[in-house]
């Protein structure tokens, strides 16, 4: 309940001027004017129609404790100063504590999100590196089927030519391949592939910690309903099966939620952008999966897969990319919803609930 002081009274004597509320579908806490307290009303977060239910004990009237003298500490005991209040309670006047825990706290995302952005700046490098690199072992590759062209072509014109005069040819004709190049290209992907992985892991970390915060944030920006916690909106992209459309409903939920333009919050539809984000991320996933199960025992098969590498690079940039994009926008949207609810004076998650026509 809300309370005021009353001109006339005695000292600490505190006016009720609405009762708390909970709406019993998306559990929205609501202000509740008296008037409306024998009605029917109308969550103005989920649109629910309910009747309150208004409990025995919250009198017209309740007498609140008096502010403590000037000097006293503040672990003074008051069990004897007045009546107690009932809980949850809310006073505008005197030294009385909110209840703990009744008001969540809103964390700038701003700099986790300028952290994942780094981390995804590294990650387009080393991509950037990693087609390189196949297209190194690409080139090395062809010059293996040139030079078993040449050596098929030797061989049908003299048939009884040896290995020594072979290599001279093919040294002469610059075509020729060093065991030291072999070993420096198996050398060169084995040590990419194991910084790619650690990276792509750290990477992960870091934008699963923003996915948490921001994910947070929502219950102070009054976002509402909340389909699931902050640990689970992280827990869902490690759910097999679910973590298939989950995440990104709740992306959906996180963009709508920081919405700066709007007070109200809706979790029907979607943004394209949050759509767009998430099937590109699919794609690169399904790329990934399938250039993890292609031979690469022939020439022929290693030729295959750099090629699939590097196509497949080009569209994990482009998720890096979009990824950054929304990680910022996000950001962004929030700090602005939490400075619009703040200038409103509507960070307490206090609303009015109104009569249905």
């Amino acid at each position: 309940m809300e309370w005021r002081a009353v001109p006339g009274q005695q000292a600490g004597y505190h006016e009720r001027i609405g009762m708390k509320i909970e709406c019993p579908q998306c559990r929205s806490t609501l202000t509740l004017d008296d008037s409306l307290a024998a009605g029917r009303v109308t969550c103005t977060f989920c649109k629910h129609t309910f009747t309150p239910q208004i409990r025995k004990e919250e009198e017209t009237s309740v007498p609140c404790p008096p502010p403590l003298p000037v000097g006293t500490p503040a672990t003074a005991d008051r069990a004897n100063s007045a009546a107690p209040l009932p809980s949850p309670f809310i006073v505008t006047g005197g030294n009385v504590p909110p209840v703990a825990g009744t008001t969540a706290k809103f964390v700038s995302p701003t700099t986790r999100a300028r952290i994942v952005v780094f981390f995804a700046v590294i990650y387009v490098i080393l991509c950037a590196i990693g087609m390189w690199c196949n297209y190194l072992q690409l080139d090395l590759m062809n010059q293996f089927n040139l030079v078993e062209a040449v050596e098929t072509q030797e061989m049908l014109q003299k048939p009884d030519i040896t290995q020594e005069e072979l290599d001279e040819k093919l040294a002469a004709a610059g075509i020729a391949i060093s065991n030291e190049q072999t070993d420096a290209n198996i050398q060169r992907m084995g040590i990419f592939s194991i910084v790619f992985i650690a990276w792509s892991l750290i990477f992960l970390a870091a934008f699963l910690t923003w996915n948490y915060r921001v994910y947070k944030n929502l219950k102070p920006l009054k976002a509402r309903p909340i389909r699931s916690t902050p640990g689970g909106a992280v827990g869902w992209y490690f759910c097999p099966i679910v973590n298939l459309w989950k995440p990104c409903q709740l992306m959906n939920d996180i963009w709508l939620g920081s919405n700066p333009r709007k007070r109200s919050f809706s979790a029907k539809g979607g943004p394209a952008f949050v759509l767009l984000w998430w099937l590109v991320w699919m794609g690169s996933e399904i790329l990934a999966v399938t250039y993890k199960n292609m031979p690469g025992e022939t020439i022929e098969q290693i030729i295959a897969y750099s090629n699939f590498y590097i196509y497949m690079m080009v569209l994990e940039i482009c998720w890096i990319a979009i990824t950054a994009a929304l990680i910022l926008t996000v950001s962004r949207r929030q700090i602005e919803r939490q400075a619009l609810l703040v200038g409103n004076g509507d960070m307490d998650n206090q609303n009015t609930v109104a009569p249905i026509a």
